[in-house]
């Protein structure tokens, strides 16, 4: 793979991965001197046993960014550090239990001077209104966030100014879901990496009618 792509586990985009995988994956960036980030659009395995480790370098001798990563909480963006600029991912299954995979878009660059937030969080507090944290990547106290159908994916333009952290929205639609990206804003057209998706779902509110999982026309499962 190489900068702009987005790798997909071998499910695919609608898949599920297979049991019993073990798949190294090494990106290098295409210009000296630039770094690869990978930041993870969808992210879902099997809680205990399924999961991707990602290595600061050019292959797996390199230092580790965290644990494994595992079940359904997206990973923040990762850029590498490593004078090469490369970043190598496992994903490694067991043999039962599989799940939607992951989506992982690659970006490249010069190393950022304006660094990501992390731990984006949304918790749903009424049927139309929401409360979306986060942990600054550095002194910045100014960022923007993109707010969206849920699947709508990666955010392709410019988002919303905000200086207060935690965010509450407001003006929800009830009973629909979200997601919403957050990228640091560091002055003078300087911005981080996007952080997210943090998905959530507005509860239903008077006036709705709640359907099954099947919804109007389907069965339940």
């Amino acid at each position: 793979p190489a900068c702009g792509d987005t790798i997909y586990d071998s499910g695919g985009a609608n898949g599920d991965y297979s049991n019993n995988e073990f798949i190294t994956t090494t990106v290098f960036p295409e210009n000296p001197g630039d770094v690869v980030t990978f930041t993870f659009l969808s992210f879902s395995t099997e809680n205990c046993c399924d999961g991707i480790t990602v290595y600061n370098g050019p292959d797996t001798s390199f230092d580790a960014v965290d644990d494994e990563f595992r079940g359904t909480t997206v990973p923040d963006p990762i850029t590498s550090t490593d004078p090469s600029g490369a970043l190598t991912f496992v994903f490694d299954s067991d043999g039962s239990v599989t799940g939607a995979g992951y989506e992982i878009f690659i970006s490249c660059g010069p190393p950022p001077t304006c660094t990501a937030p992390t731990d984006l969080a949304a918790a749903v507090n009424s049927s139309d209104t929401a409360i979306v944290s986060w942990i600054a990547g550095g002194s910045e106290t100014t960022w923007e966030y993109v707010l969206q159908p849920l699947g709508t994916g990666f955010p392709t333009a410019s988002g919303t100014s905000i200086s207060s952290n935690p965010l509450t929205l407001s003006g929800l639609s009830s009973g629909t879901a979200y997601e919403i990206y957050l990228r640091a804003d560091c002055g003078s057209g300087d911005f981080s990496a996007w952080t997210g998706p943090a998905n959530f779902e507005t509860g239903p509110a008077c006036g709705d009618t709640i359907y099954d999982s099947g919804g109007a026309n389907g069965d339940y499962s």
